[in-house]
């Protein structure tokens, strides 16, 4: 069974506002606590990487805002940026977090809830099974192989 007119008109016009509108990417990193030393370059790489590929254009044309939280080195305060940033800030991808757990915390409003994509830029000790999770940093075996050669050496 095929589309209506108006269904056809109203798809059209969706896909016109989406391609219309920003990119909005969620950053959640530690500028406060004991992790700010990190956080706070992970801010500046991340505002610098999207003035960079604004100035260039956008991203496939389109043009990139970023929502940048403080999650203060603590899980909890992860959680509630992430929440923010799903409901409030309405953004398409979160980046972030630094330990598993903060990971874990923010996973729950993100993925779970929020149904957004999930860039978990980080090492991490694997196990994480979610098709909107993309963890980026190595896994345990990834880091221990090249070493023990080393070592025996």
């Amino acid at each position: 069974m095929g589309l209506t007119s108006l269904e056809r008109r109203e798809c059209r016009e969706r896909i016109k506002n989406f391609l219309g509108r920003s990119i909005k990417v969620g950053v959640i990193t530690d500028q406060t606590g004991a992790l700010s030393f990190v956080g706070i370059a992970n801010a500046n790489v991340a505002k610098m990487v999207i003035h960079d590929i604004n100035a260039k254009g956008g991203l496939l044309g389109r043009q990139i805002d970023l929502c940048l939280e403080d999650s203060a080195t603590t899980d909890s305060a992860a959680e509630a940026k992430a929440t923010k940033l799903v409901q409030q800030d309405q953004v398409d991808v979160i980046f972030g977090g630094i330990y598993s757990s903060t990971r874990q915390a923010i996973k729950g409003p993100a993925v779970v809830k929020g149904r957004k994509l999930y860039i978990y830029p980080e090492q991490y000790e694997g196990q994480e099974c979610d098709p909107l999770i993309f963890c980026t940093g190595p896994v345990p075996a990834q880091q221990v192989d090249p070493l023990i050669p080393w070592l025996m050496q």
